[in-house]
């Protein structure tokens, strides 16, 4: 009796992974977007390999057609790789096993990092533009409070977009110390006196635009505590492109980010608006990976 109660736990346990598997797959990135649930498109991360191979995160065994946003601007639809074979996923997983999926390609042999269900209607257009990373000398501009210190600032430009897209990291006294000298083990770490976690300003992080002559346009600023937890108990990372998707004279433009979940992989996704700071509505944190 008692192993027909454990196989049942398994079995219930298994389903609701499976549910939970099916609803991260249904909510496709930049679900905010009017226009990508108009054209009834659902946008999701994947991964380029040598050879052209792409590796959709998730619909790599399903039936369900499968269209690349390559980084050349231009959509290309995929297959199967033939004869099939998996391959590995470079995601963060809950514990030491690898994530396998199917390895799709296009004739084109292209490369991109997003795909997309669903069929793009008639003279809609849809496109991912990568970022051109690019070094930029911190302008006077760019600043948070006067004991705090500058660790990051990663920036690019991206075609359709003005000035050059940022991301910059702010370290507290606290984050300083603790870089300076970090404990043995996490535990250490967390318990360093010296380290005050309390604080949610551990780190300040600010997204935005640097404009050619020096002028900076901040679209969003974020607290970070020791733990790495700040917007939606995640991070923000350097800028990767610009989805834009219209039909006719309505479009849409979205910043993209890479963004790191609590435990897992992100993506940020930024509409860009009149709205200063950047609201909300129109930021899409997607986590796709992890615990």
């Amino acid at each position: 009796m008692a192993a027909l109660e454990n196989s049942l736990k398994v079995l219930f346990l298994l389903f609701i992974a499976s549910l939970s598997a099916i609803a991260v797959a249904d909510e496709g990135f930049l679900s905010a977007s009017e226009l990508l649930r108009a054209a009834k498109i659902q946008i999701y991360p994947a991964q380029s390999k040598p050879g052209g191979i792409i590796l959709p995160v998730f619909y790599s065994n399903s039936n369900v057609p499968i269209t690349l946003l390559a980084n050349d601007g231009h959509t290309y639809e995929l297959k199967r790789v033939v004869p099939s074979k998996e391959m590995n996923l470079d995601i963060d997983t809950c514990g030491p096993d690898k994530e396998t999926v199917v390895a799709w390609t296009s004739t084109a042999k292209k490369t991109g990092q997003f795909i997309f269900t669903g069929k793009l209607p008639p003279k809609w257009k849809l496109s991912w533009t990568p970022v051109l990373p690019k070094k930029v000398s911190v302008p006077s501009c760019l600043h948070y409070k006067a004991n705090y210190k500058m660790s990051h600032l990663k920036a690019g430009t991206v075609k359709g977009v003005s000035g050059a897209v940022f991301l910059a990291d702010f370290e507290s006294p606290n984050a300083v110390k603790r870089k300076a000298n970090p404990a043995k083990d996490q535990y250490q770490e967390r318990n360093d006196i010296e380290a005050d976690c309390s604080v949610s300003d551990y780190k300040l992080q600010m997204i935005g635009f640097i404009s050619p002559n020096g002028a900076c346009e901040i679209l969003r600023k974020e607290e970070v505590n020791c733990e790495g937890q700040g917007f939606e108990n995640g991070s923000f990372d350097k800028p990767l492109g610009l989805i834009e998707i219209s039909n006719g004279p309505k479009s849409e433009k979205w910043l993209i980010f890479l963004a790191h979940g609590y435990e897992g992989d992100a993506y940020l996704g930024v509409r860009l608006s009149k709205d200063r700071p950047i609201k909300d509505s129109d930021l899409d944190f997607y986590v796709y990976s992890g615990c």
